[in-house]
């Protein structure tokens, strides 16, 4: 299916709104610096009255309503933990209500991959779908039609979309925000830092569950964590590239093409710089992050 201009064609949109409140490992747990320091306290974050908005509302109410108020959303897919699954319905409802728009919850189980898989198949749109993480205070409809109008002119064969930004983007944009980043060889063929933002475009019939249960443990490849999951799930794979790093070093579009193979359809990684994109790259996974938006935000907050 050819994809077409966001001018003409509106999508579906996931929220993955299910905070990971059922486990946790040593590492979660210790001030770890390449975290920014205790993870663990902002595992149960997202409506957590210990972590509001500066407008008095819970963390994910943010994301929530720069889906519902973006004009190239139709509906939205919220993806929920149980628990949490009633109190995120009736932030929605309101939403929804306001913008008229259609929505769905969609109960998540324990494995990653799986609720993805059943979030997608709730879309109501084929094609891609625009999915977005729950936990960015600086969200709204303007930056995620933008991104969305990007994913839609990626070629047609693209079934994974994943954005990027520089670290000198990020410097530029980033409020106070700490983050690490991949050392990867650009377009130009120049060597920068790299770090993945919190959208994506995905088709929901080509969804890899494996895939993206694996991928989510080694996401934050430049943390222990991150770099003994990848040797662990994708040790045969990344051999080939550990070996063109100690050579020329690893680009962008190797990461691509390793990602396609073990995706099992096309994925793309595009370079973003839109100002817009900044509210993409702050997300809030640690205390210190929290900390990071009431200063970024004190005396001139306007949601």
């Amino acid at each position: 299916m050819a994809l077409m201009s966001s001018e003409n064609r509106r999508v579906s949109g996931i929220l993955f709104s299910a905070d990971a409140v059922e486990s946790y490992t040593l590492v979660d747990v210790l001030n770890t610096p390449f975290y920014g320091g205790w993870k663990y306290i902002m595992k149960n974050k997202l409506l957590s009255p210990a972590i509001r908005l500066r407008d008095g509302h819970p963390l994910v109410y943010a994301p929530m309503r720069a889906l519902f108020s973006a004009n190239t959303i139709n509906d939205l897919v919220i993806m929920a933990h149980k628990a949490q699954a009633d109190d995120l319905d009736e932030l929605a409802s309101g939403l929804a209500t306001e913008h008229e728009k259609q929505y769905k919850i969609v109960e998540t189980g324990a494995d990653l991959g799986q609720s993805v898989a059943e979030a997608a198949g709730n879309v109501e749109i084929p094609g891609l779908a625009f999915g977005m993480a729950a936990d960015l205070p600086f969200a709204n409809g303007e930056a995620v039609d933008v991104a969305v109008s990007e994913i839609l002119n990626v070629d047609e064969d693209a079934k994974m979309i994943f954005p990027v930004v520089t670290e000198l983007f990020f410097e530029q944009y980033g409020d106070g925000w700490e983050r690490t980043f991949l050392q990867l060889r650009g377009g130009d063929g120049s060597f920068g830092g790299f770090k993945m933002i919190d959208f994506l475009g995905m088709d929901p019939e080509c969804i890899n569950r494996d895939f993206i249960s694996k991928f989510y443990e080694i996401r934050t490849f430049t943390s222990l964590k991150g770099k003994l999951n990848a040797l662990r799930f994708f040790g045969k794979e990344l051999a080939g590239l550990l070996w063109k790093a100690l050579i020329s070093g690893v680009s962008l579009k190797n990461l691509e093409a390793a990602g396609t193979k073990l995706y099992g359809n096309e994925l793309r990684i595009i370079e973003v710089s839109n100002p817009y994109y900044h509210c993409f790259m702050k997300d809030i996974d640690t205390f210190g992050d929290y900390q990071a938006y009431l200063r970024a935000t004190r005396g001139d907050y306007d949601p």
